[in-house]
């Protein structure tokens, strides 16, 4: 659970609001406050975004994002003629 507006990890692109996450329109409490009780009171809710979270976890691994760290590198090198 987070805010749109929070200065948040760029982790937030990985969260798909309802899916595997939940992102509130705004910074205000009682709206947070609203969907932390709800995650913590709704089972259904909560097991639909855990199992969600699960599949995702499929998708975006440790190695996955050190392949595309090391492409971006490569690429940046390879633009400015560091790299053939």
């Amino acid at each position: 659970i987070t805010t749109a507006n929070a200065l948040h990890s760029p982790e937030i692109a990985y969260l798909v609001h309802g899916r595997n996450g939940w992102v509130c329109a705004t910074d205000d409490a009682p709206e947070y406050a609203g969907a932390v009780s709800k995650m913590l009171n709704d089972e259904t809710f909560r097991s639909g975004l855990a199992a969600n979270c699960l599949a995702d976890s499929r998708v975006y691994t440790v190695e996955r994002m050190a392949e595309n760290f090391v492409a971006g590198i490569v690429a940046c090198l390879r633009l400015n003629g560091r790299l053939r």
